[in-house]
């Protein structure tokens, strides 16, 4: 029988019968789809499944050309794909899975975890010695895949095969990430929290991993690519590389912009209550004009949620229109969702819709950039590109704000 939420972690084609293999399995989706994976000329993919595919398994064969699209992002996401995150409670929850789940064999693993978990929570761990801590790390990590793996070909009952091939995938994509680090020995920072008993390891750029990554002829595109960015992120060879700029499609005309009592707000800026009373006196003055006066609609782009809430308050005392928030633990979708279905003059306030985001028409005539949104320097990779690949990091605050202007002009005759 189909089963309506199956997928492809269900698959029991391995276990059944020859005459299941051929009444059910002959029609599989999921089959069917991996059977043309490689026979058609054009596949679409998400970057995790294309990261998957190139740096580990290998299934999805090159094609003539790979187009990366939304490209600007492409960096980012490899490297918070390819991070390490190691915690306390993680490690005991692998301990818990080798003495239940895995056990007899995987007594000494569970063993392992916790030894690991100790010298985490000790703070033990540093700059010169988390390479022995991590390769430990790894190898238990393949071990518990080799067993967990091994439950699966010999158990029968399909609900617990498919719950051993979960673990198995887990802790095979666990080593995987120490192993690509281990061998391809990528530029990245470390850092070890104390108040958490975390340690964390994330790459820099892309950089010579490229070489694994990128196919044999690649088109980046992007509204907001750079240059120098990709050549730097991606370690691409110059003299192979070209850039290619289109004329823009929207004129510069309809997503004017406007200085609006300029001032610095740096970190230390921040903390002085004047520069808070004059940036919520700014933020009031642009609303009241364009939502009280003209009874327009508008969103505003913050760099934090503390931000978001005191722009919130402040914007509450002006009569007339609707203030819509999102705050922590609401999702953007549900307060973009609020903002669309309301009519009359409203405002949408968010920390997390500078990308992706569609306001065409009337639906929003005028936006609020708080602050240049500057990666945060408390992120140890963000501080070590805005000290080392300075002109890197303002590239990546410039993209942000262009893509952020880009959220209300959505076509030829749109304006804001």
């Amino acid at each position: 029988a189909r089963i309506p939420d199956a997928n492809a972690d269900s698959c029991v084609e391995k276990k059944v019968s020859d005459a299941v293999k051929e009444n059910v399995c002959r029609d599989c989706e999921y089959k069917q789809a991996k059977k043309w994976l490689n026979s058609t000329l054009n596949l679409i993919s998400n970057y995790s499944y294309y990261f998957v595919s190139k740096m580990w398994s290998g299934h999805l064969h090159d094609r003539a050309i790979t187009i990366f699209d939304e490209a600007h992002t492409l960096n980012n996401i490899f490297c918070e794909h390819n991070a390490i995150h190691v915690t306390a409670e993680k490690l005991e929850t692998y301990a818990k899975i080798c003495e239940q789940d895995l056990a007899p064999m995987a007594i000494e693993q569970a063993a392992q975890f916790k030894r690991l978990k100790t010298i985490l929570m000790q703070g033990k761990i540093n700059g010169d010695n988390y390479n022995n801590f991590i390769s430990a790390l790894s190898k238990t990590y393949k071990e518990c895949h080799k067993y967990a793996a091994k439950k699966v070909d010999e158990e029968q009952d399909m609900t617990t095969s498919n719950k051993y091939s979960k673990i198995a995938k887990m802790f095979f994509g666990l080593g995987c990430k120490i192993g690509d680090l281990l061998h391809y020995k990528y530029e990245h920072v470390f850092e070890y929290i104390d108040e958490t008993h975390e340690l964390s390891i994330k790459p820099v750029f892309i950089g010579a991993m490229s070489s694994v990554l990128l196919g044999p002829k690649n088109l980046f595109m992007s509204a907001t690519i750079s240059e120098e960015l990709m050549v730097t992120t991606l370690d691409l060879d110059k003299s192979d590389t070209v850039f290619i700029k289109l004329p823009p499609v929207f004129p510069a005309e309809n997503k004017s912009i406007v200085f609006y009592n300029p001032m610095s707000l740096n970190f230390e800026a921040m903390k002085k209550p004047e520069t808070i009373k004059a940036l919520k006196k700014s933020v009031f003055d642009i609303v009241t004009a364009h939502t009280k006066e003209q009874r327009e609609r508008g969103i505003i782009l913050t760099p934090s949620f503390y931000i978001t809430d005191m722009l919130t308050q402040e914007l509450s005392k002006i009569p007339g229109i609707t203030i819509i928030a999102q705050t922590k633990g609401v999702k953007a979708a549900d307060a973009i969702k609020k903002f669309k279905g309301h009519n009359g003059a409203c405002v949408l306030i968010s920390p997390s819709i500078y990308e992706g985001i569609d306001f065409p028409g009337d639906e929003s005539r005028f936006q609020v950039i708080v602050k240049a949104p500057f990666a945060s320097l408390a992120e140890r990779r963000m501080k070590y590109i805005a000290d080392t690949y300075p002109n890197i990091y303002r590239l990546e605050t410039l993209m942000k704000i262009i893509q952020g202007i880009g959220r209300s002009v959505r076509s030829e005759d749109d304006y804001c």
